[in-house]
């Protein structure tokens, strides 16, 4: 049976990238599912892909992290009238997230674009992890 353990600091568990995956929903201010952090970790990135291309300039994409009662945003790269290029999110400050925490991404005002998209997280060094 499992139990939590903390591991040595450079352990590959904190080094390897835990990704969350998702799609946003068709509509303005459209929702991916909400991911919960499953120890402490922190967001690194953010990629996003157009599904459907937004049609209008300047819809504007949010990631949201829900702490406690807290909730707070995270501005991304604005999506392109049109466009199905990837858009790569490197967060110039790692989002940090405590065990429970939610995190999940909205695709801006746009009524028709859906975006397929992948969080890329790490475990926080010294994070308790279950181990077999």
């Amino acid at each position: 049976m499992p139990v939590a353990k903390t591991l040595a600091y450079d352990h590959e568990a904190y080094r390897t990238p835990y990704p969350f995956f998702g799609q946003t929903t068709v509509g303005a201010n459209g929702v991916s599912p909400k991911f919960a952090a499953f120890t402490a970790m922190q967001v690194r990135a953010v990629c996003m892909t157009p599904n459907v291309a937004s049609t209008a300039a300047g819809s504007q994409p949010l990631m949201f992290v829900k702490s406690g009662t807290a909730t707070t945003t995270t501005t991304l790269t604005v999506l392109t009238s049109g466009s199905v290029a990837p858009l790569t999110n490197v967060l110039a400050t790692a989002v940090s997230l405590a065990q429970g925490d939610q995190c999940w991404v909205t695709h801006g005002t746009d009524a028709t674009a859906v975006l397929s998209l992948g969080i890329e997280a790490y475990v926080v060094p010294g994070a308790a992890l279950a181990c077999p």
